[in-house]
């Protein structure tokens, strides 16, 4: 699970489209819960097989990260059991909390590295137009690839304010979490 949570923490954080939920905001306290669970979900992880997580991770639709959770919450009643010792009533709320963390902690590191990521799409953008290797259809295709990209990575960073506040006040906890440097 350890090496599917990280490959799954790590396309969210890329691509996962914001969704803003029409549900109570996120309290730091709500927050802290869920890191404190995850982080016990993976230390009980790093003591399994990881063959015993292939089947968590649904090719269909990589960036489904709560559904990823959810499924993991029914397969092992060891994940019923931290989650419920952390407050959660169910699966599906687990998820559902860990899916809008994940957008507001998107969010936060968009809006740290949006400004160095504007400038190289603008000047991948001008490199496009600048190319004589480039037909005006390849200029169009590419630049309204880069466009969506850029669309996307707006969407992406779409969370509530106070889902990013109580995110923003976890974020050490939150890093530990999807820190990847161990896997």
């Amino acid at each position: 699970m350890k090496t599917i949570t990280r490959f799954t923490t790590l396309l969210v954080l890329l691509l996962l489209a914001g969704t803003v939920f029409a549900q109570q905001a996120l309290d730091r306290a709500t927050v802290n819960r869920w890191a404190d669970s995850m982080l016990e979900i993976q230390r009980w992880a790093d003591t399994q097989s990881d063959s015993m997580f292939d089947d968590d991770f649904d090719e269909t639709d990589p960036f489904d990260f709560e559904g990823s959770l959810a499924r993991s919450v029914q397969q092992y009643g060891e994940v019923r059991q931290i989650i419920n010792r952390h407050g959660f009533s169910n699966g599906d709320q687990w998820a559902s909390v860990g899916s809008r963390i994940m957008n507001a902690y998107f969010a936060i590191q968009m809006e740290q590295e949006s400004p160095e990521m504007n400038r190289e799409m603008q000047e991948a953008l001008r490199e496009i137009d600048a190319s004589p290797h480039l037909t005006p259809e390849q200029k169009a295709m590419m630049r309204a690839q880069i466009q969506q990209g850029m669309q996307m990575v707006e969407q992406m960073s779409d969370a509530p304010p106070a889902d990013i506040a109580a995110v923003r006040a976890n974020s050490t906890k939150l890093d530990q979490v999807f820190d990847d440097d161990d896997y």
